[in-house]
C-alpha cells in the first residue's frame, strides 16, 4: 500500500528504478536488468493520473451545473426566455466595414479611401508587402 501511495505522488521514479533492478526472491538486485516489473508502476501512474484528472473535471462540471441551476431558481419560464433573448441581442454585432462606412456626400475623399482599403487588390498588396518584408529580413 505504501508503494502505491508513493506511485501516486511525485516520487514514483525511485520505485520504478527499484522494480527494474529486482531479480527474484532472496536474490540481490542487479542494476538495470530490464525485466518487465516496470510496467505495473507505469500503468498505475498513467491510469491513476487519468482517473484523477477525470474525477477533477467531473467535480468541476457538477459544481458548475449546480451553480447554473441555482442561478435560475425563482425565475419563471417567461423570465428565462426573456433573458435568453436579451443575451442573443447583446451578442449581435454589426460588421466593422458597414459600421464605419463614411458618408459619400459629406466626406467624398474619405469614402474613396474607404473603398480602396476595403477592396481585395489592396489586401493582396498588403500581404505581398508583408511577405517581401519577411523575405528581406530573412536574407
Amino acid at each position: 500500500m505504501q508503494t502505491l501511495f508513493i506511485l501516486g505522488t511525485n516520487d514514483w521514479t525511485t520505485v520504478l528504478y527499484q522494480l527494474y533492478d529486482v531479480v527474484d526472491v532472496d536474490k540481490g538486485p542487479i542494476r538495470d536488468i530490464g525485466n518487465f516489473n516496470g510496467f505495473f508502476p507505469l500503468s498505475f501512474v498513467f491510469v491513476g493520473q487519468l482517473f484523477f484528472m477525470n474525477f477533477f473535471v467531473g467535480v468541476l462540471f457538477l459544481n458548475f451545473t449546480k451553480s447554473s441551476e441555482n442561478e435560475k431558481k425563482g425565475y419563471s419560464k417567461e423570465n428565462l426566455t426573456w433573458l435568453d433573448i436579451c443575451g442573443m441581442i447583446i451578442k449581435q454585432t454589426c460588421p466593422h466595414e458597414l459600421m464605419n462606412k463614411p458618408d459619400r456626400k459629406r466626406h467624398p475623399n474619405r469614402f474613396k479611401y474607404w473603398v480602396i482599403v476595403n477592396s481585395n487588390p489592396f489586401e493582396y498588396f498588403i500581404i505581398s508587402v508583408i511577405v517581401l518584408n519577411i523575405a528581406s529580413m530573412a536574407a
